[in-house]
């Protein structure tokens, strides 16, 4: 299985690795795994999956007005 750095995850989500790190404190993003130095990893599938549940609830901005 691969796995992305935050940097890596964020560019593939599009969202700013400032606010992924912002929202997995929050607990708001896929899950995270922990290498032995201490630093988050994150399974691609589990990215995938994220990202397509999380997104898939936006509705178009004219829907929203």
């Amino acid at each position: 299985e691969e796995l992305m750095t935050l940097g890596e995850m964020s560019a593939f989500v599009g969202i700013s690795p400032n606010t992924m790190k912002r929202w997995l404190a929050q607990g708001i993003g896929p899950k995270t795994l922990w290498s032995p130095r201490g630093r988050r990893r994150f399974q691609k599938s589990d990215v995938i999956t994220w990202r397509t549940n999380f997104f898939s609830d936006e509705k178009p901005l004219s829907e929203t007005m």
